[in-house]
């Protein structure tokens, strides 16, 4: 009997999905982690990521000088990525926020307001990020008045209330020493 040798199953390419991530020219090491992170989460192989890598680069102008790099033609992912982190790796020196942001965010949030829960969450939400990252890159500090700037956004009467607040948790915490006498007198 004769068997007919059976095709080897080809698996299916992986396409890499991530809406609203592209590089424009600028934040290149984040955005190359971005692209790493979502090919690695979809399962692609460094040859899917070579292939698909242009889909994510924006701008013609780019793609030109994407198309002229090592591993282009090969697909070849290490040489590719080693060739664009030499290229564009050196423009993440673009400075992403500035302590103007941040007052920006307090002084557009304090015309807002803050009357809900909703409001206070949505602020946090835009105010946070900036933070860190301005105290990462030692733009500020967080005892600098990142409190007060993120209290600025509250009413008067919000402001005081949470003032008094932390008092009174501060003073709660703080430990108490009492120094005792023993009988004889001694402390």
């Amino acid at each position: 009997m004769y068997y007919y040798p059976q095709p080897i199953p080809q698996s299916k390419p992986v396409i890499i999905k991530e809406p609203g991530l592209f590089y424009e020219g600028s934040q290149f090491m984040k955005f190359l982690q971005r692209f790493e992170r979502a090919a690695y989460g979809h399962g692609a192989s460094d040859h899917e990521k070579a292939i698909q890598i242009p889909r994510f680069i924006r701008t013609e102008e780019l793609k030109c000088q994407f198309e002229e790099m090592d591993g282009y033609n090969d697909y070849d992912w290490k040489k590719l990525r080693a060739a664009m982190v030499k290229a564009w790796g050196d423009l993440d020196n673009t400075i992403m926020y500035t302590v103007d942001d941040l007052i920006k965010v307090a002084k557009q949030q304090a015309k807002e307001g803050i009357s809900s829960y909703r409001d206070y969450k949505a602020y946090l939400a835009k105010f946070t990020p900036i933070l860190k990252y301005l105290v990462k890159n030692e733009h500020i500090n967080k005892d600098n008045d990142a409190g007060l700037l993120f209290l600025s956004a509250f009413s008067t009467e919000s402001q005081q209330s949470i003032k008094r607040t932390l008092i009174n948790k501060i003073s709660f915490r703080r430990p108490r020493m009492e120094v005792t006498r023993h009988q004889n007198g001694k402390t």
